[in-house]
């Protein structure tokens, strides 16, 4: 018993240290709104394509001030879905996993925010290689992640055969992991690729994605027949 309970205060300091980064993480986010809705122009740069060039505009009120609101709206609700899941027990099961998950969404959307900002204002920066490298920085360690979330209505590989059984969610989570370390590796590479390969790397990426949901339908009727 009292193995038992030292085990799960240190998975709660864990859990508190990643949700110390988040909102450090937000913080950073309106400090940062702070410091670039002076300077920056009414129409700053929105969107890059492929290799770094600007095409898209908006305007910098939601450049500097809309996307750390976003993030907190995303904190507040990422808190408020296991209040509402079925399987909301489940949760406590991957306490540690749910979080990191929370943080590489977070994180990514931080550094790009700080990112594209500081382009904006006229920073020698490689959008091309750093929002691919951050990506796949997330997809990574998602993957890590992936195999440990139990059976819930909102996060991990949501498919109607996930849902309908434990074993195939759990199947698919530990192929998922996988897919997503792979899909990882290939957003850091991405940049160093020549631009044509663009359409190669979504097809890869897209029959990446729809591998997981194959394997769950096929780990399903696997199951079915046994």
């Amino acid at each position: 018993m009292w193995f038992s309970n030292e085990v799960k205060i240190k998975s709660m300091k864990k859990i508190n240290i990643f949700d110390i980064v988040i909102i450090l993480f937000l913080l950073a986010g309106f400090v940062g709104a702070m410091y670039f809705y002076p300077i920056l122009p009414d129409r700053v740069i929105t969107h890059w394509n492929w290799v770094g060039q600007a095409d898209g505009w908006g305007t910098k009120t939601f450049s500097t001030i809309g996307i750390p609101i976003i993030m907190l709206a995303m904190y507040i609700l990422f808190k408020f879905l296991p209040k509402i899941d079925p399987h909301h027990q489940n949760y406590q099961n991957f306490a540690k996993a749910y979080s990191a998950m929370q943080l590489a969404i977070i994180g990514l959307l931080t550094v790009i925010y700080f990112v594209t900002n500081l382009v904006n204002l006229g920073y020698n920066l490689s959008i091309a290689k750093i929002v691919p490298a951050i990506i796949g920085a997330m997809f990574i360690i998602m993957g890590f992640y992936l195999k440990d979330i139990k059976l819930n209505w909102f996060v991990g590989i949501k498919t109607p055969w996930t849902l309908s059984s434990e074993t195939v969610w759990h199947k698919t989570h530990v192929f998922g992991s996988k897919v997503f370390i792979l899909s990882g590796v290939l957003f850091l590479i991405a940049p160093y690729l020549p631009a044509s390969f663009a359409l190669y790397f979504f097809i890869i990426f897209m029959a990446l994605v729809l591998s997981t949901i194959v394997y769950s339908y096929l780990v399903f009727k696997q199951e079915k027949k046994s």
